[in-house]
């Protein structure tokens, strides 16, 4: 399923206050990318675009899921 407008304006927010030297690895079979490629695909919302969002939206929604248990 295709990211929305506002995942990828999220995603776009996270990314941007990261260190500009930041680089990151998807997983096997990708390139090590740049702070500056990462943004480029999710702007495209292509394949790794899509990764890289959904990969964010999960790291976000367990904090959620920890907060929901602590308050339990």
């Amino acid at each position: 399923m295709p990211s929305t407008a506002d995942e990828i304006k999220l995603v776009l927010s996270r990314l941007e206050v990261m260190p500009s030297n930041l680089k990151m690895i998807v997983g096997a079979g990708y390139p090590t990318l740049t702070k500056d490629a990462l943004i480029e695909h999710v702007k495209a919302d292509d394949e790794l675009g899509e990764l890289i969002i959904k990969a964010h939206l999960l790291y976000l929604q367990s904090f959620k899921k920890a907060i929901r248990f602590e308050g339990q």
